[in-house]
Protein backbone atom coordinates (compact mmCIF):
# COMPACT_ATOMS: atom_id res chain seq x y z
CA UNK A 1 0.00 0.00 0.00
CA UNK A 2 1.48 3.90 -1.04
CA UNK A 3 0.66 6.60 1.47
CA UNK A 4 -1.66 8.23 -1.31
CA UNK A 5 -3.81 4.82 -0.68
CA UNK A 6 -4.27 6.02 2.73
CA UNK A 7 -7.09 7.31 4.81
CA UNK A 8 -6.96 11.30 4.60
CA UNK A 9 -6.31 11.47 8.52
CA UNK A 10 -3.50 9.07 8.16
CA UNK A 11 -2.19 10.42 5.85
CA UNK A 12 -2.30 14.10 7.48
CA UNK A 13 -0.48 12.48 10.51
CA UNK A 14 2.17 11.11 8.78
CA UNK A 15 2.89 14.46 7.36
CA UNK A 16 3.31 16.09 10.75
CA UNK A 17 5.48 13.38 12.08
CA UNK A 18 8.43 15.42 11.30
CA UNK A 19 6.99 18.16 13.01
CA UNK A 20 6.68 15.96 15.68
CA UNK A 21 9.85 14.59 16.06
CA UNK A 22 11.61 17.94 15.63
CA UNK A 23 9.39 19.29 19.28
CA UNK A 24 10.09 16.05 20.90
CA UNK A 25 13.71 15.66 20.42
CA UNK A 26 14.35 19.78 20.64
CA UNK A 27 12.12 20.15 24.12
CA UNK A 28 13.66 16.80 25.48
CA UNK A 29 16.49 19.20 27.29
CA UNK A 30 15.20 22.66 26.54
CA UNK A 31 12.60 24.72 24.32
CA UNK A 32 13.18 24.00 20.89
CA UNK A 33 15.22 26.96 19.54
CA UNK A 34 15.67 28.35 15.96
CA UNK A 35 18.53 26.03 14.89
CA UNK A 36 16.67 22.86 15.72
CA UNK A 37 13.86 24.07 13.65
CA UNK A 38 16.05 25.41 11.27
CA UNK A 39 18.03 22.48 10.82
CA UNK A 40 14.92 20.07 11.06
CA UNK A 41 13.53 21.57 7.99
CA UNK A 42 16.64 21.70 6.34
CA UNK A 43 16.47 17.50 6.85
CA UNK A 44 13.49 17.45 5.23
CA UNK A 45 14.41 19.48 2.19
CA UNK A 46 17.67 17.23 2.34
CA UNK A 47 15.17 13.51 1.55
CA UNK A 48 13.41 15.56 -1.09
CA UNK A 49 16.84 15.91 -3.33
CA UNK A 50 18.30 13.43 -1.83
CA UNK A 51 16.15 10.65 -0.53
CA UNK A 52 14.66 7.57 -1.75
CA UNK A 53 12.78 7.70 -4.28
CA UNK A 54 9.92 6.00 -3.24
CA UNK A 55 9.62 9.04 0.12
CA UNK A 56 10.22 12.02 -1.83
CA UNK A 57 6.46 12.79 -2.48
CA UNK A 58 6.05 11.97 1.44
CA UNK A 59 8.61 14.46 2.31
CA UNK A 60 7.46 17.12 -0.38
CA UNK A 61 3.91 16.98 1.37
CA UNK A 62 5.95 17.58 4.75
CA UNK A 63 7.93 20.10 3.82
CA UNK A 64 5.17 22.74 2.50
CA UNK A 65 3.05 21.68 5.94
CA UNK A 66 5.99 21.72 8.03
CA UNK A 67 6.11 25.10 9.64
CA UNK A 68 2.36 25.35 9.98
CA UNK A 69 2.82 21.91 11.68
CA UNK A 70 5.54 22.63 13.92
CA UNK A 71 3.90 25.60 14.99
CA UNK A 72 0.61 23.94 15.61
CA UNK A 73 2.11 21.18 17.96
CA UNK A 74 4.22 23.87 19.87
CA UNK A 75 1.63 25.47 20.42
CA UNK A 76 -0.40 22.55 21.71
CA UNK A 77 2.17 21.64 24.03
CA UNK A 78 3.35 24.49 25.16
CA UNK A 79 1.66 23.86 28.70
CA UNK A 80 2.80 20.81 29.16
CA UNK A 81 5.92 19.86 31.58
CA UNK A 82 9.44 18.50 29.81
CA UNK A 83 8.37 15.48 31.00
CA UNK A 84 4.14 15.15 30.16
CA UNK A 85 5.67 16.68 26.48
CA UNK A 86 7.76 13.73 25.32
CA UNK A 87 4.96 11.13 27.13
CA UNK A 88 2.12 12.90 25.12
CA UNK A 89 4.46 13.11 21.94
CA UNK A 90 5.77 9.61 21.99
CA UNK A 91 2.10 8.55 22.03
CA UNK A 92 1.19 10.17 19.23
CA UNK A 93 4.41 8.86 17.44
CA UNK A 94 3.64 5.55 18.47
CA UNK A 95 0.24 5.69 16.53
CA UNK A 96 2.22 5.75 13.58
CA UNK A 97 3.23 2.23 14.10
CA UNK A 98 0.04 0.81 12.54
CA UNK A 99 -0.30 3.01 9.76
CA UNK A 100 3.84 1.91 9.06
CA UNK A 101 2.25 -1.50 9.46
CA UNK A 102 -0.27 -1.05 6.58
CA UNK A 103 2.60 0.73 4.04
CA UNK A 104 4.69 -1.16 2.00
CA UNK A 105 7.87 -2.46 3.93
CA UNK A 106 10.29 -0.84 1.65
CA UNK A 107 8.02 1.98 1.91
CA UNK A 108 7.90 1.30 5.97
CA UNK A 109 11.73 1.31 6.80
CA UNK A 110 12.47 4.35 4.14
CA UNK A 111 9.99 6.69 6.32
CA UNK A 112 11.52 5.27 9.83
CA UNK A 113 15.34 5.74 8.83
CA UNK A 114 14.55 9.00 7.17
CA UNK A 115 12.50 10.18 10.82
CA UNK A 116 15.77 8.47 12.44
CA UNK A 117 17.96 10.74 10.91
CA UNK A 118 15.71 14.14 10.97
CA UNK A 119 16.08 13.45 15.17
CA UNK A 120 19.47 12.72 14.76
CA UNK A 121 19.93 16.00 12.74
CA UNK A 122 17.77 18.14 15.36
CA UNK A 123 19.89 16.28 18.56
CA UNK A 124 22.91 17.27 16.96
CA UNK A 125 21.76 21.16 16.26
CA UNK A 126 21.42 21.96 19.95
CA UNK A 127 24.78 19.94 20.52
CA UNK A 128 26.78 21.21 18.03
CA UNK A 129 28.42 24.51 19.90
CA UNK A 130 32.15 24.77 19.32
CA UNK A 131 31.77 21.45 16.82
CA UNK A 132 31.52 18.86 19.80
CA UNK A 133 28.54 17.41 18.09
CA UNK A 134 27.44 16.28 22.21
CA UNK A 135 23.57 15.14 22.43
CA UNK A 136 22.32 15.38 25.12
CA UNK A 137 21.08 12.28 27.16
CA UNK A 138 17.23 13.17 26.90
CA UNK A 139 18.04 13.52 23.23
CA UNK A 140 20.16 9.98 22.72
CA UNK A 141 17.27 8.37 24.53
CA UNK A 142 14.76 9.52 22.07
CA UNK A 143 16.38 9.93 19.05
CA UNK A 144 16.05 5.97 18.07
CA UNK A 145 12.31 6.68 18.16
CA UNK A 146 11.79 3.34 19.62
CA UNK A 147 8.48 4.15 19.98
CA UNK A 148 7.41 3.46 16.34
CA UNK A 149 7.30 -0.07 14.86
CA UNK A 150 6.84 -1.68 12.07
CA UNK A 151 4.71 -4.38 13.01
CA UNK A 152 4.78 -7.54 10.76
Amino acid sequence: MTISSLPVSDQALLAKVPAYITLLIGTADDALDSKESALAKQAVAFRIEHGEDITKAYYESASDQFDAALKAIAQEYAALDPEARTAAISEVLSSVSPILGSLDIKLAHALLEGWRGIARAVAQASGSIVGSQAVSYEEMHLMGLNMIEIPR
